[in-house]
């Protein structure tokens, strides 16, 4: 699901940036226009709310759809696409039309490569991780079992620092200590 998700957002991606090329060039605009400048301002101004919001989707198993600003950049992008294809139709007469086709499978492609890899190594990478932490744990242990013996004075001491309760941050209470501590040291009182 992700593999695919992530493969439709590099190629919504790619369109609005190819948005941008054609409707310079298809409507004449030259690039410091400040109509070419506003367009590239509202893109970048709505993209980080738009990516939030899908990979909120993406990832949040609770979320069951993608949020206004993410809709809104999708129609833009589908707007700017299908004035690109209108505008241009006699540009595009005068293209070969496979050379096209072909480039975008090759893009496509190509981006759905790229994310494989990402994925791959990213697997990889915590494959490793996760095996150098158990060779490390297991290196920890048979230290453990060479190492001398502790004198008995040394192991009543490790025995008592087990004996605290460490989850939640609490530790034992004083009459939990004062009272080992007693009967440790053969007095009854607590």
């Amino acid at each position: 699901m992700r593999f695919l998700a992530l493969c439709q957002l590099v190629i919504l991606w790619q369109i609005a940036e190819l948005n941008t090329f054609f409707l310079k060039h298809i409507l004449e605009i030259p690039t410091d226009h400040p109509l070419s400048v506003a367009r590239l301002l509202l893109i970048a101004t709505i993209s980080a709310p738009t990516l939030r919001q899908y990979y909120t989707y993406v990832t949040d198993p609770r979320c069951c759809r993608v949020g206004t600003q993410c809709w809104v950049f999708c129609a833009i992008t589908l707007s700017e696409a299908i004035v690109c294809v209108k505008l241009g139709s006699d540009l595009f007469a005068l293209t070969e039309i496979t050379y096209i086709i072909a480039w975008l499978i090759f893009q496509l492609l190509l981006s759905v490569l790229c994310v494989y890899l990402c994925v791959v190594y990213a697997r990889r990478l915590k494959n490793n991780q996760r095996h150098e932490f158990e060779a490390a744990s297991q290196k920890e242990a048979a230290l453990r079992e060479r190492s001398p013996k502790k004198s008995k004075s040394l192991n009543f001491v490790q025995d008592y620092v087990d004996g605290i309760p460490a989850s939640g941050g609490t530790h034992a209470s004083p009459s939990r200590r004062r009272s080992k501590r007693a009967t440790c040291n053969g007095d009854k009182r607590s």
